[in-house]
């Protein structure tokens, strides 16, 4: 929570290391960031946060397959010239 808002635009629910445990991907509206939250798959486990969304253009797409990452390799905010 930052300035009385809750910074957490979007939530997925999703076992993204395929452990067993459900993990989380967030997406913060404000931070403009997207992170993976590691289940950590114990009670008294601490979540692991590792950002996925590095502020240039990246493209996440979600299917039944599962999450899928482009990663802009780039660091540049409009697509290479071929």
């Amino acid at each position: 929570m930052k300035n009385g808002y809750v910074d957490s635009f979007s939530d997925l629910p999703l076992d993204v290391d395929q452990d067993g445990f459900t993990d989380v991907i967030q997406i913060g509206y404000f931070a403009r960031r997207i992170v993976w939250m590691k289940n950590p798959g114990k009670a008294d486990g601490e979540w692991t946060e590792h950002l996925i969304d590095d502020g240039d253009m990246d493209v996440v797409s979600a299917g039944k397959s599962g999450l899928f990452l482009a990663e802009n390799l780039t660091r540049s905010a409009t697509p290479a010239a071929k």
